[in-house]
């Protein structure tokens, strides 16, 4: 007979797999109420039948916490299915929210942070990365911030597999803003202008040196940084 802890355990995922089954489908619903637009750093216009990842080698797609529920809600609302995408999400409670979604919605999930289970995690992605050439998406900010700062996470995964780094990001005309994250998740309004956008596309580090996983860290950072600028002038009608 399972102990407290197991039955415990037990207790917490059929309470997360139960509210997420009752919260998905209106999820869905609001998705496929946003407006969509949005443009690549290039100029050219999203694609709205690929983003985030156009068809091309495999990516590793990098993305600020707080844009993560906008672009979830892209994929769960605006195609058929979330399959053939790979994802990274934390251990704990909201990380067991976020990997019952994402699995409901057919991503392959792989638990595992930098502060948690993060080299084992890492093995075990590596190896999924190299059977599966699905697109990887990362909030490469998590699991506790600072908020934009990129972690090494990325460009260590991107050296290790040689996939490419798109960095990718959303604004919204409204929404809620969740009250006590720490990367100000928002969760974009019924009917609300949703704007995307992605890139620079950055090569993977080159080399076994740690300056080199450096740089690409902070090229990240910067890409992200501009990218989210992108998205809310392209919001504002600021630029295309």
């Amino acid at each position: 007979m399972p102990g407290g802890a197991a039955l415990g355990r037990l207790r917490s995922h059929l309470t997360v797999a139960v509210a997420v089954g009752l919260l998905l489908p209106g999820y869905r619903r609001l998705a496929g109420s946003w407006r969509l637009g949005g443009a690549l750093a290039d100029g050219r216009p999203v694609d709205l039948a690929t983003f985030p990842s156009p068809l091309g080698p495999p990516l590793i797609l990098a993305a600020c916490e707080r844009d993560l529920l906008a672009l979830g809600g892209v994929l769960a609302g605006r195609t058929p299915r979330v399959g053939g995408l790979l994802a990274l999400i934390a251990p704990g409670r909201d990380g067991d929210a976020a990997a019952e979604a994402a699995g409901r919605l057919g991503a392959r999930v792989v638990r595992g942070a930098t502060a948690r289970r993060g080299l084992a995690a890492a093995v075990e992605l590596l190896a999924v990365m190299a059977s599966d050439p699905a697109p990887l998406l990362l909030a490469v900010d998590g699991p506790l911030g600072p908020a934009g700062l990129a972690g090494d996470g990325a460009a260590v995964l991107a050296r290790r597999s040689g996939r490419s780094i798109l960095p990718v990001a959303a604004a919204a005309s409204a929404a809620w803003r969740l009250p006590g994250t720490w990367s100000g998740l928002y969760l974009p309004r019924w009917g609300a202008r949703v704007t995307l956008t992605g890139g620079p596309l950055l090569a993977p580090p080159v080399g076994d040196g740690w300056a080199s996983v450096s740089g690409v860290t902070a090229e990240l950072t910067a890409a992200l940084a501009a990218a989210r600028q992108r998205a809310a002038d392209l919001l504002r009608g600021t630029i295309g």
